[in-house]
C-alpha cells in the first residue's frame, strides 16, 4: 500500500493521469470492500480481545481508504494544474496576451488599467 501511494507522486503525461487515477480507484473500491466485510465480522464477533482487533482492523482500513481518497485527489489537482499550464502556454505561444496583462484599444492605448494623476 505505501508503495502505491509513493509511486503517484508525479504524472508525465495525461495518458499515465488517467492509468493513475484507474489504479487508485481500484484500490478503493477494494478497500471498501474489505472495510464492508470486516463490519459484518465486527457485527458478528463477540465482546473481548478479538473483538477489538477487528475495530483496529476496520479503523486501520478506514484510515487507508482516506490515504486513498487524499492521493486521488492529489493526482487530480496535479493534472488540472498540468492542463492548465499547458494551456497558458500554449496561449502565450501563439501570441496571445497573458490574462493579468492590459488590454489595449484600436490605438495601442491600454485600457482597464490605472493611472497616475497629479493634482
Amino acid at each position: 500500500m505505501l508503495k502505491a501511494i509513493g509511486a503517484s507522486g508525479t504524472s508525465s503525461t495525461g495518458n499515465s493521469t488517467a492509468a493513475e487515477v484507474a489504479k487508485i480507484m481500484r484500490q478503493i473500491t477494494a478497500t471498501q470492500k474489505q472495510i464492508t466485510a470486516t463490519q459484518k465480522t465486527l457485527v458478528e464477533t463477540p465482546e473481548g480481545d478479538a473483538r477489538k482487533a477487528v475495530q483496529q482492523q476496520l479503523q486501520s482500513l478506514m484510515s487507508q481508504l482516506a490515504m486513498l481518497q487524499a492521493q486521488l485527489k492529489a493526482v487530480q489537482a496535479a493534472a488540472l494544474q498540468k492542463s492548465a499550464d499547458a494551456k497558458e502556454v500554449e496561449a502565450v505561444q501563439k501570441g496571445a496576451a497573458p490574462s493579468s496583462a492590459f488590454r489595449t484599444n484600436a490605438g495601442g492605448v491600454p485600457i482597464g488599467g490605472t493611472l497616475d494623476v497629479e493634482a
